[in-house]
Order: C-alpha cells, then sequence, then structure tokens
C-alpha cells in the first residue's frame, strides 16, 4: 500500500514539496528524519500520531521523482541513519506534489500539517480514502509489494526471501504485467542488500520467466504474463483438512482421507521406532566413508532397478540360513520397505473389486494400499494360532470355515511368525493347511515376515516360503526396523514368473533403490555386522519388554495386563472389559505417552480393550517414565 502526505503550512496554504524559496527568501525545509518510526507507530494504532521533524533536506525535486533510499540519504542529504532502517520507497507525486512512501501496514495514511515549519500529524484513513499513486508505467513499482516479506532473523537467506516475495507479488497481481521493477542499484540500497545479491534474483526470475530484461530501461514483468491470483479456500469438512476435489479419482478420494503424520519426537510406547545404538552409527559412518571413497564413476550413475546383484546374493544368503527361504538372487527385488513391497504386489495382482482376505486385527497401512487398489477387503477371524484357516483339509479350496466367505480372494495378507498385533504364531500344520489351500485355489499369499529377527531362533518356525512348492507366495521383509528407518531399504522374494512384472512396476514407481546405500548395506552384512547388530538388537528389546512387563505388574495391577510375548519391538496389553481403548489412549495422549487402541485395527469382530504399547526404541528409563504417567492417568477410574 502507499501512504499520501500533503504537507501544508499554516499561513501560506497548499505550496510543494520541493519548491524554490519562501516569500521570506529562506529555503523552504521539510526534515523527515523521524517520520519512519512514527509511520509504524500510527500503522500501529488507529489513533493519530505526532510526528516530529527533525533534521531536514532542502535538496528540490521535482514532480515525479523517486526519494533516496534511506541507506542512501546518508551521502545525498548528510542525514544520520543506520544501513538496515530503510523500510520504503519514497517518491513525489506527479499531480499534486506529494511524498508517497511505501508502507505494509493495513492502513493508508494521510499527513496534514498542524504547526508551521516541519510538524505534521498523521491520521489513519480508509484506503479508498487515498490518493492513487504514482502511474505504474510512469516510474518503478516501489519495494512496498515485498519488502514486508524479508525477515533478517529468518534462517531462509535473504535472497531467496525476494525472490519468492517477487515470485508471490507477480502471481498474485501486485505486479502487473508491464510493471517497471526498481533498478538493482536502488532496490539494494532500500533493502539493505548487496546489489550483487539483488542482480542475482533478477537474473533467476528471468530465467525463470517471471521478469524480462530490457537493455538500457531495465527488468519488467512480461507483458502476456498470465496473473494466478489466490483463491480462497473452502471451508474445511474436518479441522486441519481440506475436501477433496470432486474432479480426482475414487482412488484419489481415498487417498484424500488419509492422514500421514510428519515426523515428531517420539513418545513413549509409540510404535515404529528402533534403537538407534551409537555403535550402529560408528560403523556405519565408517563403511560409507570406505565404500564410497572406493566408488568408480560409473558407480554414482543409475543401477539395477531389481537392486543391486552383490546385495541380493547377500539378502538371499541370509534368509536361507535365518528363515529358511528359498530362492536365488534373481527371485529378489530391492524395495524402500514392506509397505512398498505391499504396494506393487497390490498393483501387479489385483484388478478393481478382487477379494483379499486379511487378518482381523490388522496392520492399519495393509488395509489402505489395498482399497487404494480398489480391492474388496474381507476380514478373516484370528485365534489363539494366527490366521483362522477354518479346518481346511489338504487339497480343499475355501469350501468350509471362515476362509470360505466372499469367495474365491486372489491375494491373501498374514504375518504367520508374529501376528500383528496380538503375538501369537501359527503353526505349522495350519501353515501346511493354508499353503495347500492357495495352490487348490490359484490364490497368492503375501507373507509380511516383519520382526522375525527379534524371535528366539531356537522357537522359530520355518517361513512359509520356505514350505511353499506350488510358487504362490510372495515373502516381504524390510532393513528399516531392522537396521535404521531413515535406511529406507527392504526387498521382496517372488516366484520367478513375477520377478519381471514387479520390477517393471518398481520402475515406474521410482526406478530403484539407492545404489549407494545398498553398497553400504552390503559391506554391513558381509562384514558381519548385520548379524551382531540384530544379536544385540534381540537382548536389548527382550530386556525392555520384561522391564516394562514388571513396571505395569507393580505400579498398574489390576488396569494393565501384559503376557509375555516373546522378543520383540512392542507388546499387547488388556484393559479390564468396561474401559474404551480408543479414550484411554486419548488420556495418555494428552499426558504425552503415545499408545494404539487395539480398536483402531479391529475390521469387524469386536475384542477386549486393548493397547499397543512400543517398547523397542525407549530406553528403561523413559519406560519408567511413562509408566508413572499411565498410573496418574488411571487413577479413580473404575477396575
Amino acid at each position: 500500500m502507499r501512504a499520501a502526505f500533503d504537507v501544508r503550512q499554516g499561513r501560506l496554504g497548499h505550496w510543494p514539496l520541493w519548491p524554490g524559496k519562501m516569500r521570506d527568501g529562506r529555503n523552504r525545509k521539510v526534515a523527515l528524519s523521524g517520520l519512519w518510526p512514527s509511520l509504524h507507530t500510527a500503522a500501529r494504532s488507529p489513533e493519530s500520531a505526532d510526528v516530529s521533524l527533525g533534521r531536514s533536506w532542502s535538496r528540490p525535486r521535482s514532480a515525479g521523482a523517486r526519494l533516496p533510499a534511506r541507506s542512501g540519504r546518508r551521502a545525498a542529504f548528510g542525514i544520520p541513519c543506520r544501513r538496515n532502517a530503510g523500510r520504503a520507497g519514497l517518491f513525489i507525486d506527479r499531480t499534486r506534489h506529494r511524498a508517497t512512501p511505501a508502507v505494509s501496514k493495513p492502513m493508508i495514511f494521510r499527513a496534514m500539517a498542524s504547526r508551521p515549519c516541519g510538524s505534521a500529524m498523521l491520521r489513519a484513513m480508509p484506503p479508498d480514502s487515498a490518493t492513487s499513486p504514482p502511474s505504474a508505467r510512469a516510474r518503478p513499482a516501489g519495494a512496498a509489494l515485498w519488502i514486508a516479506a524479508l525477515d533478517r532473523g529468518a534462517p531462509l537467506p535473504l535472497s531467496r526471501q525476494l525472490a519468492a516475495a517477487l515470485r508471490a507479488a507477480i502471481a498474485e497481481g501486485q505486479l502487473g504485467a508491464g510493471a517497471r521493477l526498481p533498478s538493482t542499484r536502488a532496490l539494494a540500497a532500500e533493502l539493505g542488500l548487496a546489489r550483487s545479491t539483488v542482480v542475482a534474483v533478477f537474473e533467476q526470475l528471468a530465467a525463470e520467466g517471471y521478469i524480462a530484461a530490457q537493455p538500457g530501461s531495465g527488468y519488467f514483468v512480461p507483458a502476456n504474463l498470465t496473473e494466478v491470483r489466490a483463491v480462497p479456500p473452502r471451508e474445511a469438512a474436518l479441522p486441519g483438512m481440506r475436501p477433496v476435489s470432486r474432479s480426482i479419482s475414487r482412488v484419489g478420494r481415498l487417498l484424500g482421507e488419509l492422514n500421514p503424520q510428519p515426523r515428531t519426537p517420539p513418545r513413549p510406547f509409540e510404535l515404529g521406532h528402533a534403537d538407534i545404538d551409537a555403535r550402529l552409527v560408528a560403523t556405519w559412518k565408517r563403511l560409507a566413508s570406505q565404500t564410497l571413497s572406493g566408488r568408480s564413476r560409473l558407480d554414482w550413475g543409475y543401477g539395477d532397478p531389481q537392486g543391486e546383484p552383490a546385495l541380493r546374493q547377500a539378502i538371499a544368503d541370509y534368509l536361507a540360513a535365518a528363515r529358511g527361504v528359498r530362492c536365488r538372487p534373481e527371485q529378489i527385488l530391492l524395495t524402500s520397505g514392506t509397505q512398498q513391497g505391499l504396494s506393487l504386489a497390490a498393483r501387479v495382482l489385483l484388478d478393481p473389486g478382487d477379494a483379499a482376505w486379511v487378518e482381523d486385527p490388522c496392520y492399519r497401512a495393509a488395509i489402505d494400499i489395498l482399497r487404494a487398489a480398489e480391492a474388496r477387503i474381507v476380514p478373516v477371524a484370528v485365534d489363539d494360532q494366527g490366521l483362522n484357516t477354518g479346518g481346511l483339509d489338504i487339497g480343499a479350496a475355501a469350501q468350509q470355515g471362515d476362509m470360505s466367505r466372499g469367495g474365491t480372494p486372489r491375494l491373501v495378507y498374514t504375518t504367520p511368525s508374529r501376528q500383528y498385533p496380538l503375538g501369537m504364531a501359527m503353526p505349522l500344520a495350519r501353515r501346511m493347511a493354508l499353503l495347500a489351500w492357495a495352490a487348490a485355489a490359484g490364490a497368492w499369499i503375501i507373507e509380511d515376515d516383519y520382526e522375525s529377527e527379534f524371535q528366539q531362533p531356537a522357537r522359530m518356525l520355518p517361513s512359509l516360503q520356505g514350505l511353499d512348492r506350488a510358487g504362490r507366495v510372495i515373502y516381504l521383509g524390510t532393513f528399516s526396523k531392522l537396521v535404521f528407518p531413515a535406511l529406507r531399504l527392504g526387498y521382496a522374494v517372488l516366484p520367478e514368473d513375477l520377478v519381471r512384472p514387479f520390477t517393471a512396476a518398481r520402475h515406474l514407481a521410482d526406478r530403484q533403490s539407492s545404489s549407494l546405500l545398498q553398497a553400504i548395506m552390503t559391506e554391513f552384512m558381509l562384514g558381519g555386522h548385520f548379524a551382531r547388530h540384530l544379536k544385540l538388537m534381540r537382548a536389548i528389546y527382550a530386556e525392555r519388554q520384561a522391564f516394562l512387563i514388571a513396571e505395569a505388574e507393580r505400579r498398574l495391577g489390576g488396569w494393565l495386563t501384559i503376557r509375555p510375548q516373546g522378543c520383540g519391538m512392542y507388546v499387547t496389553a488388556s484393559l479390564p472389559s468396561r474401559w474404551s481403548d480408543r479414550g484411554v489412549a486419548e488420556d495418555l495422549a494428552a499426558a504425552g505417552v503415545g499408545a494404539l487402541p487395539l480398536s483402531a485395527l479391529i475390521l469387524e469382530k469386536p475384542r477386549p480393550p486393548a493397547l499397543v504399547l512400543g517398547t523397542a526404541g525407549h530406553s528403561e528409563a523413559a519406560i519408567a517414565r511413562a509408566v508413572e504417567r499411565m498410573a496418574a492417568a488411571f487413577a479413580g477410574k473404575p477396575v
């Protein structure tokens, strides 16, 4: 906005700001050194504010002339000022000989003389009553359009702030088509920036097409540049959410209902946090330095979309020894994690409307991925032995029990080694029945073998994939929970006839995982660091789980019951039957404790209230503090 100042002298009436002589022969002088702070004071308050006019300027200025920026007035008029004190430009109105400084406040002010010889009163005036500024064609646009956006205390460099403010001013029409920008020298002086900074910003905007240089005339907004006005958002349907446009697909509307959470500091008992051991970090840094320093020029280019052969070989060897997986390196596809592996499976194996059977309760991200593929979700009950196959005979194809509902599925998603979130393992007989049913029905089994590495090896059953003889199992694993989440490396072990379509789907999605991270992970596995890390984490996680169980018995007896579930990254804790696990989770969140209600993972069959509590990424001290907060939150609740 602009502020217009009429300068009047008591006895002489209206006179131009920069004329020649007064009647008595003295130079007419208007002092403005106190104008700027008073202007900002007035902008903060609608009441009138006195402006004290101190030292004066006497150099004549013609109508339409632009006064020097404040940082440049020291040399021009000898007025003391700070380099960064300049906040706006000052011009002489062509039509009425008034100085028009630019301001960034939502008020427009008019100055009226209240005393002769150098005192003025600022009075807030409505915007429509102020005189329009000089034409943009007649002079360059002043800095008021973007100057308020510069924040010297912000971490963002001033050059990027200026570029962003100029882009916004052009896109929103504040700098219209054909408008001339100030010279780089003048703008640098106004904003207290180095001229080279402003030149670099102008050149960048010119390269982007926002402005154009005309030799001998300066920079202009192109006349053919279309203005993009900001459209006010519609009223949100839910707090913090904007309604999804009806012009997108059904899948797009479904995805718009999801709410991925940004990274926040972990709260005690939140799920998905691994322990980042200092020894792991030191080892990884050392291997990264050694690996990257030895890379050839070719290694810095694109890699194999299926994954680096050396890492696939290391994974195949590890899975054969630890999980009984039967595969060759050519059957392994590197992914960014289990979720991407399941997403690729849904994309390759499912058509819209196909039935997909899932455990109930189930990993929520798996449900969202299958729904995004427009699959028909069929919940299958979980009992104390995992996914309930309903007593299927070998060779029977979905003819009895819970698995006969909804027709023969194209896909079954299961967590047989440790059912999520209840924690039980599927026994061998049920595994064999499930495999026989899948072979007879022509269905695919997605085996999510998460956390199997943290179970005691002597108690582990072979993977479904290792027992499969018909090639119906897709085995998913991840390093993100085993090493650290930022690694974003996982893998899928595929039947041979699925390798090509899965690899093509991965290539279309994001081409490949980082070749550099794959190289470091290869050295981490081949050097024995991976096996040692798993052994250490298995012991640490078992200790933390046992500590939580002991603390819960001591402090939360009668409120919370945790049965041992073997080693792992979480436990499931039962609540009194009359309690609502969602309500309890909300109360704990208010107390700074993260807990997932079991009911949030249930699709169909109700279960007694319970909480899923993560333990892996939280120290014993943090667990003890969280138990104290839980005890305070539960105090007074009826059991």
